[in-house]
């Protein structure tokens, strides 16, 4: 939507400005449409499409609000239990003995106590690459759905969509810091936890795609002919 209305706003802008210039006298002000600039047309193509998208959501009983529910349900339900486990490891207060004893006597390969951190941080370069694989995967969804500017020339006005996978970057290293201190146990809870959001991520777009725009994420060469060109290159 933003694209064409920016297109449109810029023809109408073009043409107020040919007709000045044939007949001056007829217009001796300047119109508003003759003084768009190119930040005045994203502002304006901006304000016109959250206008359209709340009056789709309106009619299709889809408010904005109900966006937040999930993660009013999420994040309180991740941070429970990740507090949880900080309890049952005694990471919750350090130096004390875990209350689930069996994390002593019971390990993972090399890992023999689950209540210590990995001394070979084997499981805090996972927990990044895990997560971090997850956070490019929703970027290039996002680009998809042109939600950054990743890709446009010349453009120097982030979205707030850019700053915040540049923040969740960010995160990533302040958590693998706090997984090389962190019991192996709860270290395990993040890598499953951000394995699972990127298996569902993956398979939701191979399986159930959101059809934001007319191609697809995953191509099989096989239903291709042979004589096939690929529309865009990357």
């Amino acid at each position: 939507m933003s694209p064409i209305l920016k297109i449109k706003l810029a023809a109408e802008g073009q043409s107020e400005q040919v007709k000045r210039q044939r007949e001056p006298s007829q217009f001796p002000v300047k119109s508003e449409k003759v003084q768009l600039t190119a930040d005045k047309i994203m502002i304006l193509a901006s304000k016109e499409k959250f206008k359209r998208q709340r009056k789709i959501f309106k009619e299709n009983g889809c408010q904005s609000w109900k966006f937040m529910m999930l993660p009013m349900v999420q994040i309180p339900l991740w941070v429970c239990v990740s507090y949880m486990l900080r309890v049952l490891t005694g990471w919750n207060n350090i130096g004390s003995k875990p209350m689930d004893p069996t994390l002593t006597t019971e390990g993972l390969g090399y890992l023999h106590d689950l209540a210590l951190s990995d001394p070979y941080f084997v499981l805090p370069i996972t927990l990044g690459i895990v997560a971090l694989a997850n956070v490019e995967w929703n970027f290039s969804t996002a680009d998809l759905m042109k939600l950054t500017t990743r890709g446009v020339r010349n453009s120097l006005r982030p979205t707030a969509f850019d700053m915040i996978m540049t923040l969740a970057r960010g995160s990533i290293i302040f958590l693998m810091a706090m997984a090389t201190q962190a019991p192996a146990a709860l270290v395990l809870y993040w890598i499953s936890s951000n394995g699972f959001s990127l298996c569902q991520n993956l398979l939701m777009d191979k399986f159930l795609p959101i059809r934001y725009t007319p191609y697809q994420r995953f191509y099989s060469n096989a239903r291709l002919p042979r004589s096939a060109v690929p529309l865009i290159k990357y």
